[in-house]
């Protein structure tokens, strides 16, 4: 077990591939905090830290799923069945709960807890473990049930207690008490392959958007990206669209709902009605080529990238979420309008996509090109 050593324990879930924008996002949150481990799973990370923020600031957080105050960490879990058990024993058994609790009680709108709360448990086990989930969870509820700490175990309870073991490592943690922090109450409405907000916030994030940038999605969907760039980045005009008349209705409708204004319309992303170099950052979600089919992928980016090149101003940033990352990367090292500035791999849905940033270079214009800022100008009458 290892003790806190500057305030209380957190661990935050998120997507994994995003963890440096998880921890930029927690520094602007509470800077004095110390990272302690990060346990990668399969689909998504927890990054554990000490801090002395406040819980419900953690709550704040766009990129991350869920929040955790930790009672204890779990090292070094031996392969050995029997001797593996015997270490999540006794660690459950010595944990902190308490004080724990006492923290939780603490978060000001969270929670008002009562001396022994009601709880309900889960386990969750990745990596090769010779003892089952089924073992783990049987062991560590009586365990849980014998402390005085807690009341009764309920499916309908006042405290989520988890215990979450990754290969040698875990912990045992308090769900701050609230459903699941990528549930947007804006996201009324979806379609398929729509973002989870989290994905979507961390997209924008990676563009490093500024003060009054004009941001862009061409391929909108349910409208995720854009309401999150509009809700959690101070940019100028926020502008969308989609050649699907039903994402364009679902977009306004949970634009709508999140109180937020977009400029949202309907249009093909290879012929954009916006005058050239007005775009500053741009984060979009591609097809994938099953809910919209991609006959020839290969010409459908290059199009799509000579499209964003114009639009978008000299040292401009791109996000591009897609499934076929391999011909995207080529076609950028292939030309000289792009550079990749960063590039990893996602598991969504089930499946590995790729994200590469780009920023945009002087090319054509040359050299000399100068890259003010000029007054924004969302649709070029030209190109109606």
């Amino acid at each position: 077990m290892t003790e806190p050593d500057l305030g209380q324990l957190f661990a935050v879930s998120f997507y994994s591939g995003f963890r440096d924008v998880v921890r930029d996002e927690l520094q602007e949150v509470g800077p004095a905090f110390k990272l302690k481990t990060t346990l990668l799973g399969k689909r998504h990370d927890f990054l554990v830290f000490t801090s002395a923020v406040d819980a419900t600031k953690l709550l704040h957080l766009r990129s991350a799923e869920n929040a955790f105050v930790l009672c204890c960490l779990i090292d070094g879990i031996p392969t050995h069945r029997v001797r593996g058990l015997e270490l999540v024993e006794h660690t459950v058994a010595s944990a902190r709960i308490g004080d724990c609790l006492q923290a939780l009680a603490r978060c000001r709108g969270i929670a008002c807890l009562s001396d022994s709360p009601d709880w309900r448990f889960t386990v969750q086990l990745q990596g090769y473990h010779k003892s089952s989930a089924d073992e783990v969870h049987k062991l560590s509820v009586e365990v849980l049930t014998a402390l005085p700490a807690l009341g009764k175990r309920r499916n309908e309870a006042e405290v989520d207690l988890r215990l979450q073991i990754i290969r040698d490592k875990g912990f045992l943690g308090l769900q701050l008490p609230r459903k699941a922090m990528n549930k947007r109450p804006y996201k009324a409405l979806t379609r398929a392959g729509s973002l989870d907000p989290t994905v979507a916030y961390s997209l924008i994030r990676l563009t490093k958007p500024e003060l009054g940038d004009t941001f862009l999605d061409p391929m909108c969907g349910a409208g995720t990206i854009p309401i999150e760039a509009r809700l959690g980045f101070r940019l100028g005009a926020v502008i969308c669209g989609d050649e699907d008349s039903q994402a364009v209705h679902i977009t306004e409708r949970n634009a709508s709902t999140a109180e937020t204004e977009l400029a949202v319309h309907q249009w093909n992303a290879l012929h954009l009605p916006l005058a050239n170099e007005t775009v500053d950052t741009i984060a979009t979600n591609l097809p994938y080529g099953k809910d919209v089919p991609l006959d020839n992928p290969g010409h459908f980016l290059r199009a799509l990238l000579s499209e964003l090149a114009r639009v978008m101003r000299i040292e401009g940033r791109a996000a591009l979420l897609t499934a076929h990352g391999n011909d995207l990367d080529k076609l950028v090292r292939s030309g000289s309008t792009f550079r990749i500035t960063s590039a990893r791999t996602l598991n969504l849905y089930c499946r590995a996509v790729a994200l590469l940033v780009l920023e945009r270079g002087i090319s054509r214009r040359g050299r000399k090109a100068s890259n003010r800022r000029r007054p924004h100008k969302a649709i070029d009458s030209d190109k109606k």
